[in-house]
């Protein structure tokens, strides 16, 4: 999710599943209580409560999702496991995607998985607290959680261990 500083109470999310977004509308929202506005053939934004939740249904690396699709540059990112599901060859353009849409001067929560495998095995793909320092090399980053992630949703996974870990960065 990403909050646009320009409004209050605004919350813009980005996600590139239609029938997510859709499920996720049709449920918490209710069927005809919102707006689908389609862009292009790969862009469609979902409005509800007077556009005070928005969401884009796009991929994150598509050339049109620039911050006046999204109306404006954002102060906070939430990312919820994106990070971590990119494979590893994609997390520095992620990461610069994620600069192009928000304010010099931004949050980031990001929630990633470690495990001792390969880095390149997943997904989940391994993100260390090293490879974090990495990506956001200038910025200041604190490690808010670690918790042992290896539960029943994990349990048929190759993953003998897993932890999830939250980290937030400021720019």
């Amino acid at each position: 999710m990403l909050k646009n500083k320009k409004y209050n109470n605004f919350v813009i999310g980005v996600e590139c599943s239609t029938l997510a977004v859709q499920e996720l509308f049709d449920e918490y929202i209710g069927t005809g209580n919102y707006t689908i506005e389609n862009r292009s053939t790969t862009c469609s934004i979902y409005s509800a409560y007077d556009n005070r939740l928005v969401v884009v249904v796009c991929d994150i690396f598509a050339d049109e999702l620039t911050p006046s699709l999204i109306g404006g540059h954002v102060s906070f990112v939430w990312d919820r496991a994106a990070l971590t599901a990119l494979h590893p060859a994609n997390h520095l353009l992620y990461i610069e995607k994620l600069r192009q849409l928000s304010e010099v001067h931004s949050q980031y929560l990001i929630s990633v998985y470690w495990h001792p495998e390969p880095p390149d095995q997943g997904p989940a793909f391994s993100i260390s607290t090293e490879c974090i320092s990495k990506l956001f090399p200038h910025d200041q980053v604190l490690q808010l959680d670690d918790i042992d992630a290896k539960n029943e949703r994990w349990a048929d996974t190759a993953f003998e261990q897993l932890r999830e870990c939250c980290y937030c960065i400021e720019t």
